[in-house]
């Protein structure tokens, strides 16, 4: 750890971690004791999570597992929804980037469920 921090310090150059695993194999709890650590956030990229429900199925962190550290995942909602065309191709040009075939499925339901 003090190479990271050292050379972290030394190039003042912001790093990024990448957590990924099976489920259930503690990847939030790490992300949240790396994030307290460095005083950091946590962007979380499980499509699966942003939904409503099914909490255990998704393993959602709880609240007080945040440990006050704050969590995104989104912003990629609100984000997608700008571009969101219902009818749209999403298999062609910006709207095939990670997560946006997901959120589009996302939002077309929600949309579905408002009507």
């Amino acid at each position: 750890m003090n190479t990271f921090i050292n050379n972290n310090y030394k190039f003042n150059k912001k790093k990024v971690v990448l957590i990924k695993g099976a489920k259930g194999t503690g990847k939030s709890r790490l992300s949240v004791d790396l994030a307290t650590h460095f005083r950091e956030e946590i962007i979380n990229s499980d499509k699966m999570q942003v939904y409503k429900g099914l909490d255990m199925v998704t393993n959602k962190i709880t609240h007080a597992e945040k440990q006050g550290v704050r969590h995104y995942l989104l912003g990629l909602v609100d984000e997608v929804r700008q571009i969101f065309i219902p009818d749209a191709d999403y298999t062609k040009g910006i709207r095939r980037s990670i997560g946006v075939p997901e959120m589009a499925s996302y939002l077309r339901e929600e949309k579905y469920r408002r009507s």
